[in-house]
């Protein structure tokens, strides 16, 4: 065989190894890889076999964060989940979640199934704050920290819970809703159509709590109460019936900015939709601060919402976890200063369930309704996320 000959077999054989070596590499991908199915949502921010990623950051230090969320059938809830996401993948780590759609069950399973992946934290937004627990208490045997958004759990041991001072919200409202009574009648009183949620939700139960803690103390002010379930149709359908029967309504509270949208339609197709200033003005107050609320407050139908900022709740935990958990540190109470959000500064405190990083609430009205710091307009116009 002539020496040229040779030479161009054993070149030719040399790349095909380098072909199949390259091949294996891609086909192994990275250490926690999302995978996408039908009930999870994968993301990644880079291969955890280079120095970096686009952004520059160490992949060496990455970490994998896992996301039960409890649903995305509303808009608040596919915020906190596009928070906590954003949030993720700007710090160069893995991300991946599942959707329970509010089966507690599936929402369970789903989080022993991520245990398998083992993220470095097994994140979840309870649906039920009760039979969440068999969960919390299986992936605490293996040794994978679980944290909290939105509602708390009763049992199990929880690293850290992100959520909102959801009494103080509801007491806000009803504060709102007396101050705006005495500027209409120069005296605390009327009727008030109070909507509130789902009992079994602990942040609902603590607005509930707290609106009727507050509006008690007020003998002139009468309540017409209702629980809309979280759900629109509910509400209008309750408000129909309350109208239908006579009733003659000064303001309406929701506990919620979901269901309010169904107590708005009662009140238009009950020719009682009036903004600000117009006679027959019926005062209207919720709680979230959803994109369909701030329209309602510029264009002067609504009054207020107390603000829950969904885009809080990632920023809140991943700058912890960066900060604390990923640091081999425990997480200290105090206050905290967080740049970028309208409320500025939040509290870490400490109770027999552990841990809580509390996102405060604040009123959103006609004055500060465009500011870009409220997460309506981050999730609208930042992020491109249509209102549903």
């Amino acid at each position: 065989m002539g020496r040229k000959l040779l030479f161009g077999i054993v070149a030719v054989s040399f790349c095909l190894l380098i072909l199949m070596v390259a091949g294996c590499r891609n086909a192994t991908g990275s250490e926690h890889a999302a995978e996408t199915t039908g009930e999870t949502d994968g993301a990644t921010g880079g291969e955890k076999d280079g120095e970096t990623d686009v952004a520059g950051n160490n992949l060496e230090e990455s970490h994998y964060i896992a996301f039960v969320q409890k649903s995305l059938n509303t808009y608040f809830h596919r915020i906190v989940n596009a928070s906590v996401q954003f949030y993720t993948l700007k710090e160069g780590w893995k991300y991946e979640s599942a959707i329970a759609d509010y089966d507690q069950t599936r929402q369970n399973q789903q989080m022993i199934d991520f245990c398998r992946k083992k993220p470095d934290v097994l994140i979840t937004a309870p649906i039920d704050k009760e039979t969440i627990n068999p969960a919390i208490e299986t992936v605490n045997e293996t040794g994978i920290p679980v944290m909290l958004v939105d509602t708390e759990s009763t049992g199990g041991e929880v690293a850290l819970t992100v959520n909102f001072d959801n009494y103080l919200a509801g007491q806000m409202a009803a504060r709102e809703i007396v101050r705006l009574l005495t500027e209409k009648y120069q005296t605390p009183r009327g009727v008030v159509a109070h909507s509130y949620g789902m009992t079994g939700s602990s942040a609902y139960t603590y607005r509930k709590k707290g609106f009727e803690d507050e509006i008690s103390r007020y003998p002139e002010i009468k309540c017409v109460s209702g629980n809309m379930k979280g759900d629109a149709k509910t509400a209008r359908e309750w408000l129909q019936g309350v109208l239908e029967k006579g009733e003659a309504i000064d303001a309406v509270h929701c506990s919620s900015d979901y269901p309010a949208r169904g107590l708005a339609e009662a009140l238009q197709e009950a020719g009682k939709w009036k903004k600000q200033g117009e006679p027959g003005h019926i005062i209207f107050v919720t709680i979230d601060g959803d994109p369909y609320a701030a329209d309602q407050i510029r264009e002067g139908y609504y009054d207020t919402s107390v603000v829950q900022d969904a885009v809080g709740y990632g920023k809140i935990l991943v700058t912890l976890l960066r900060d604390y958990l990923f640091q081999g540190k425990d997480i200290p109470e105090g206050s905290y200063f967080l740049e970028g959000t309208y409320w500025e500064k939040f509290e870490v405190t400490k109770d027999e369930r552990g841990l809580h990083a509390v996102v405060p609430p604040y009123l959103m009205n006609r004055e500060n309704a465009l500011d870009k710091r409220n997460w309506s307009n981050i999730a609208r116009e930042e992020w491109g996320y249509e209102y549903n």
